[in-house]
């Protein structure tokens, strides 16, 4: 489940948080990603000392994600935490050809221990926010459309496997149902 808004101070990071601990507390094995380089969504389940690695790591290689992954007090919920490193992924992965599916080949070997997963992104609609909603897809043939749309994306609506076209007060709209 990506929590995806190209605003700030709208709530994704709130929801994220509180998802994923009543999703936990309902016994759940749960995971959260968080993508958001400001790490507040790490920082309310986590000590920063507690932070050896990040999923920044992860993305550009340097570990796996199960080195990065962290149990928090809670049980049942799994921390994938962010850093401030995750501010300079797009310069680190620009030109490489999967740079939109890292983090879905990243949690792919693990993706069968979660019974949810959620991912909690920055207020852009940038390299880290697109690598969100690719993860929480399940097809890969919807890329090209996003990456042919991203520079004039006005809003982006994320609920599985088709995406919309339409004008909104003069404004293009895509939308994209992602099913988790």
């Amino acid at each position: 489940i990506a929590v995806v808004n190209q605003k700030g101070g709208v709530g994704k990071t709130t929801t994220s948080i509180n998802l994923s601990a009543a999703i936990a507390q309902k016994g759940f094995k749960t995971l959260l990603v968080d993508l958001d380089p400001q790490a507040n969504s790490t920082l309310s389940f986590l000590e920063r000392h507690q932070v050896q690695h990040s999923v920044y790591e992860a993305l550009v290689g340097e570990r796996p994600i199960t080195e990065v992954v962290v149990p928090t007090p809670l049980p049942h919920l799994f921390v994938a935490p962010s850093s401030i490193a995750l501010a300079k992924l797009d310069s680190r992965l620009l030109g490489e050809m999967d740079a939109h599916f890292r983090l879905k080949d990243c949690i792919a070997p693990i993706h069968k221990d979660y019974e949810y997963i959620l991912i909690d992104t920055p207020p852009t609609l940038g390299l880290l926010t697109v690598n969100a909603l690719v993860a929480a897809c399940k097809d890969r043939w919807w890329n090209q459309t996003l990456t042919r749309v991203n520079d004039s994306v006005v809003r982006l609506g994320v609920v599985q496997g088709e995406y919309h076209w339409h004008k909104h007060d003069d404004e293009d709209e895509f939308f994209f149902v992602v099913e988790g």
